[in-house]
């Protein structure tokens, strides 16, 4: 099974509240597509406190426009071929889920879900595409129930014929600080503080971030092949994780 038939599955078939958090939050990668997006699943239940399900969301037709990213960040140089970039999920509006699950954010969210999604889509596509190039197209945004308020994005790449995934998660926490802030990080991942915010970075790469807004950031990438090292650094991911428009808390919303 791969990961949109576990999204659609999802309602259906709710996964375990027993979870072993330790084990997902050490960023162990799985290399077959079946188990990583089962996997990237079950990290999205963790951090949004026991949600059950995943609906289907992505369309061909719905991906974000180009658009210029704000600050002063430099584009990557990367000697690669052309990405490729696609994904066959169905074309499910992205606001069309109106109540998510869970408590409420700890802070209430006044931005609109339409307003949300575009500009998530306007100021990540931008950041993306500054780090990347234009060549990489950016995923779309679209609200999931995985939390009272959470908004996902997902796309496919392949490069020079090695595939690997991008997801990229944000949710009002409803409690004071992340759930993972308190799990020890071994080997495999480390904890930062970077610019006041609470970072866990581990293989993949994966950060997560809990911003002091209340707003938890997941950037994952993740190859679907053994051995093959995406062609996203740790730093860019960190960067588009941490970047200031990563919040559900904009300025004036």
């Amino acid at each position: 099974m791969d990961l949109r038939e576990a999204m659609w599955k999802a309602s259906e078939a709710p996964p375990p509240t027993a979870i072993d958090v330790d084990r997902l939050v050490a960023g162990e990668r799985r290399r077959a597509r079946g188990l990583r997006l089962a996997g990237f699943a079950a990290v999205v239940t963790v951090l949004a406190f026991g949600a059950t399900m995943l609906p289907r969301y992505f369309g061909e037709s719905l991906a974000p426009p180009v658009v210029a990213a704000s600050g002063g960040r430099s584009a990557s140089a990367l000697a690669t071929p052309r990405p490729a970039g696609s994904h066959s999920m169905s074309t499910t509006p992205p606001c069309q889920v109106t109540v998510g699950q869970g408590d409420p954010p700890r802070h209430p969210v006044t931005e609109s879900c339409e307003q949300a999604t575009s500009r998530l889509a306007a100021t990540f596509g931008g950041n993306f595409q500054q780090e990347l190039g234009n060549d990489w197209q950016a995923p779309r945004f679209v609200r999931t129930p995985a939390a009272a308020v959470a908004y996902l994005a997902s796309w496919d790449y392949d490069v020079g014929g090695h595939p690997f995934h991008l997801n990229v998660y944000l949710y009002a926490n409803p409690q004071a600080k992340a759930e993972w802030a308190d799990y020890p990080c071994g080997s495999e991942c480390r904890l930062e503080t970077v610019n006041g915010m609470l970072v866990r970075i581990s293989g993949g790469p994966q950060v997560m971030v809990s911003r002091p807004d209340g707003t938890e950031v997941v950037v994952d990438v993740e190859s679907q092949e053994p051995g093959y090292v995406p062609p996203i650094t740790e730093d860019q991911v960190l960067r588009l994780a941490t970047a200031p428009e990563m919040t559900l808390y904009p300025t004036g919303s």
